[in-house]
């Protein structure tokens, strides 16, 4: 029998990014070739279109070998040279078809060397279904990157899998490293739909595809071609079989030895993943055949052998899978309709004699050519058993099924209801967001409008939450509701949800109480409003509750427990505690589809990414930020959004990545209707990204939500929402001294009282900041001083660089160059470790204009130190407020730098400024500044 090995393969987005990082490595060093493999129709020639296409600067060059030119000696190779530039010298002699190969192809070899130097640094060269080029061209191709010397280039070859043409060994031979290319995930589906089809499908259409598809490219690119506009209103039917598809399996199952056949239709019928014992169990009760071992063996060979089915050898539970959904489909879809009644059946015996109920339930359903009121109510028992243990996911299948057996309209509208509620537990919001399109048209009652508020409510539209929730707390009142009064617990519950986004600590207590007062401890509803109830404790400054958190956590199932691990995990990166914060968080960032919450799981990555931010390991951070955001663009969590993506736009815009930190913030809210959760840090990721680039006024700008929102609401609460030293040190570079005074003070005693010292670090270094505005600078040294002190044992690398460059700046305007030199060194060294190139530079601009160990170069033309830093901020596009501020100068001190540098240089303005910085790439001269200029 043939084994089937699994292989590591590469998402589509991670082999992007890889084929960018080896490009960038091959760009600064030597050529290399790298080999893209996927199985065909899986995507490898759109993934390297598309990467060459991002590649800017850079000679591209792709090709696609043809399988009629297999046998055609260095057309390929010829083809590439065409499409190359020539090279400055004159190319030489390409070989005639005449020419032997030791003849002709050293000639050739010479000819792509020469082009491909001539090409510069960072080409790339592609030849697409490289297993059909002649193999006399790839040795050429080798041999003359070889010989391009200090060229760089990198040559990617893509190969079909499994590959048949006549050089697929000599790829892999030639190739020193491999990309497999594994399936299209959710938002890579959506853009190969929009770019085929001209459609926008929504996250449960793309999650339907994949389900059905198994991510395969071609797969996904044929059902879309032929998705009626019916489908796509509606996905959750199943979407069309592509007629070829549907041809080829049915010519394939025709060929087969009918015993053979029986097998693979027996195992299209149960549910992956197939297991030996119930496809020998199925195979029995079928009773056509005799059952043999041999015989499953043979047939899943067969399967093997035609690419229809793998067996997966995990040891004590070996099973079978179909290559994709689709297939397996396809095999269904040629068993005559009584006989797959049948095989449903014997099924569902066959799973209940395992002890499988949500196996047989399912069968019985699929078996069921009619409403089935029995059916319906066993599968809503089932699907509440789901839901008391967790299993949302489970529970929102169970009560969707249900609802479909029932024919009483109005109790399977209720099971609708149900099953809703469900998916927005288990975070599925997209395939929510569809479903209830048909309850956003019923009748209103307390429990439609508590499932559509919470729909609101993870959609971020906090002002319409609001409205459907007090409806329905209304209507379940005054008993105008068709439900009784006797379960308050669901929606109490989401307004516990919705009192923690509106950052309300004391109605999180109200509503929390009421769920755990409720005498249902069963309900997981209870267990999850106790982890938010000790959540809103610890907002409001209560005692630490990491013991009770760490007894609890012992007795709960792991769906339930998750609430409590993420909770118990921002509590402790609220207080300081990176260490727990980490351990907590990564516990409960895993979530099977079965079991737990993704939107609680995407809560706890939005958190353990910041719990990164601050202890420096900042790859770490982007790899988790980067994953829970297409998590949230999947799953259309728009909720979650902004917590996702501020650590990923801080990171990325102190990196001087400026594209990456635009990305993100894309992603952030701007909507009236928002909540709290979302605003807070769509307004620090903003402000964090203008002052990156030194723009103070945007950032006191960006903060102005903060201010309103902190007018009516307490949100300054010690280690949550740290942007108080961030707004008020860019009050501080305006001038506005006593503003900035004002607004720290309730915060600095409230950290007083709590013992906060990453808070007291922070505000104390704006205060230090103010006192040296003021004049006195040894009470601005001791302030920083006592600020580092309260970081000492943090491992807060973040904060550290942040309040050294915020000392150093101050002590260089306040005339005490060499302390400065020496602050801004820690601080640039920190940035350095952490990659923060944008801070990095703004260090080296800041020790520049001190003036401290800068070689004195002499002539009137040379700038001092802070003319030359005023100089490049100038021609840069910055405004005399914006250098002022970022440089800690006055307005009129930018001023009248500038005058000196104008007459210096001989230009008349800003414009031919910024031409002769351009023009002079090295560093303007400079000079020491002269004594006591600030």
């Amino acid at each position: 029998m043939t084994f089937a090995h699994p292989v590591p393969r590469y998402g589509h987005h991670r082999a992007a990014d890889r084929l960018h990082a080896i490009h960038g490595a091959v760009a600064g060093e030597r050529s290399s070739i790298v080999l893209v493999t996927a199985a065909d129709g899986g995507g490898k020639s759109h993934l390297v279109d598309s990467v060459v296409a991002e590649l800017s600067g850079v000679t591209s060059v792709l090709v696609r070998a043809l399988p009629w030119e297999k046998d055609a000696r260095w057309v390929v190779a010829e083809r590439v040279l065409e499409r190359l530039p020539r090279p400055d010298t004159e190319p030489a002699r390409r070989p005639g078809p005449e020419e032997t190969e030791p003849a002709g192809a050293p000639v050739l070899v010479d000819a792509l060397a020469a082009a491909l130097v001539s090409a510069g640094p960072g080409a790339v060269v592609v030849v697409d279904d490289a297993e059909y080029a002649d193999p006399a061209s790839l040795r050429v191709l080798a041999s003359a990157l070889e010989d391009a010397g200090g060229a760089s280039v990198l040559l990617v070859l893509t190969l079909g899998s499994p590959a048949q043409g006549p050089s697929a060994d000599l790829c892999s031979e030639l190739a020193r490293e491999t990309v497999r290319l594994g399936a299209l995930d959710q938002s890579e589906i959506r853009t190969l739909v929009a770019t085929r089809t001209g459609r926008e499908p929504s996250a449960a259409a793309a999650r339907r595809l994949l389900d059905y598809t198994g991510g395969e490219a071609g797969a996904v690119a044929t059902v879309a071609d032929q998705a009626p506009d019916s489908w796509w209103n509606a996905p959750f039917s199943v979407p069309p079989l592509p007629a070829s598809v549907e041809r080829e399996i049915a010519a394939l199952l025709d060929g087969m030895d009918p015993n053979h056949r029986a097998v693979i239709e027996a195992a299209a019928v149960l549910s992956p993943p197939v297991t030996y014992e119930a496809l020998s169990a199925l195979l029995a009760a079928r009773s056509r055949i005799t059952v043999s071992p041999a015989l499953i063996g043979a047939a899943l060979d067969v399967a093997h052998a035609a690419d229809l089915a793998r067996v997966d050898f995990t040891p004590g539970a070996a099973s079978v899978r179909f290559r994709s959904p689709l297939l397996r489909t396809a095999v269904l879809r040629g068993v005559p309709p009584s006989e797959l009644l049948r095989l449903h059946t014997l099924a569902a015996h066959v799973a209940d004699e395992a002890g499988d109920l949500d196996a047989a339930l399912d069968h019985r359903a699929s078996a069921s050519i009619g409403p089935d009121p029995d059916l319906s109510e066993t599968m809503g028992a089932r699907a509440r058993m789901h839901a008391r243990a967790g299993r949302w996911s489970s529970a929102g299948h169970a009560y969707l099924t249900a609802a479909a057996l029932n024919p009483d309209a109005e109790r399977a509208r209720d099971l609708q209801i149900d099953g809703v509620d469900a998916l927005l537990n288990a975070g599925r919001i997209s395939e929510a967001r569809s479903l209830a399109q048909s309850l956003e048209r019923a009748r209103s009652d307390a429990r439609r409008d508590a499932v559509l508020g919470s729909l609101a409510l993870h959609l971020g539209h906090a002002g319409e939450a609001q409205v459907l929730l007090e409806r329905a707390l209304a209507a379940r009142t005054d008993g105008t509701a068709g439900t009784p009064n006797s379960n308050p617990v669901p929606l109490a519950q989401k307004f516990v949800v919705h009192s923690l986004c509106e950052w309300r600590p004391a109605r999180i207590r109200h509503w929390a109480g009421v769920v755990t007062g409720s005498g249902r401890p069963e309900q997981p509803e209870v267990e999850e409003a106790r982890a938010i109830e000790m959540l809103g404790r610890a907002i409001e400054g209560g005692p630490d509750t990491a013991p009770a958190v760490e007894d609890r956590l012992a007795g709960l199932a792991p769906a339930v427990a998750q609430r409590f691990e993420m909770a118990a995990g921002w509590i402790a990166l609220a207080r300081d505690d990176l260490e727990s914060a980490r351990r907590h968080l990564g516990s409960a960032v895993p979530t099977a589809d079965v079991s737990g919450s993704a939107r609680i799981s995407i809560w706890a990555q939005a958190w353990l990414a910041r719990t990164l931010l601050l202890r420096g390991e900042w790859d770490d951070a982007l790899r988790v930020v980067d994953t829970a955001a297409r998590r949230v663009d999947d799953l259309e969590l728009d909720l979650l959004a902004p917590v996702v993506h501020w650590p990923g736009a801080v990171i990325r815009s102190m990196r001087g990545d400026h594209l990456g930190a635009a990305a993100h913030l894309r992603n952030l809210t701007t909507s009236a209707d928002a909540y709290p959760i979302q605003v807070i840090p769509s307004a620090m990721a903003r402000m964090q990204v203008a002052a990156s680039t030194g723009d103070y006024s945007s950032v006191r700008l960006a903060a102005q939500p903060l201010v309103a929102l902190a007018a009516e609401r307490d949100i300054d609460q010690p280690g949550y929402w740290p942007w108080h030293d961030l707004y008020t040190h860019a009050l501080v570079l305006a001038g506005r001294l006593d503003e900035a005074e004002e607004l720290i003070e309730p915060a600095e005693a409230r950290a007083e009282r709590q013992g906060h010292r990453s808070t007291l670090a922070r505000l104390g270094a704006v205060r230090a900041r103010i006192a040296a505005v003021r004049g006195d600078v040894d009470e601005c040294s001791r302030i920083f001083r006592r600020s580092l002190d309260h970081l000492d044992g943090l491992a807060m690398p973040y904060y550290s660089a942040r309040m050294h460059f915020g000392y150093g700046q101050t002590l260089r305007r306040a005339g005490r160059r060499r302390e400065a030199h020496l602050a801004l060194g820690t601080a640039r060294d920190i940035y350095e470790q952490l990659g923060a190139r944008a801070y990095v530079e703004r260090c080296d601009r800041e020790r520049r204009a001190g003036g401290v160990d800068v070689t004195r170069t002499g002539g009137n033309s040379t700038l001092t130190p802070q003319e030359s830093a005023v100089a490049t901020l100038v021609a840069a596009g910055r405004t005399n407020a914006q250098a002022a501020e970022e440089l800690f100068l006055s307005v009129k001190t930018v001023q009248y730098h500038l005058t000196r540098i104008y007459s210096k240089l001989g230009v008349s303005g800003r414009t031919e400024l910024a031409a002769f910085v351009s023009r002079n790439a090295e560093p303007l001269r400079t000079d020491h500044d002269p004594p006591g200029e600030l």
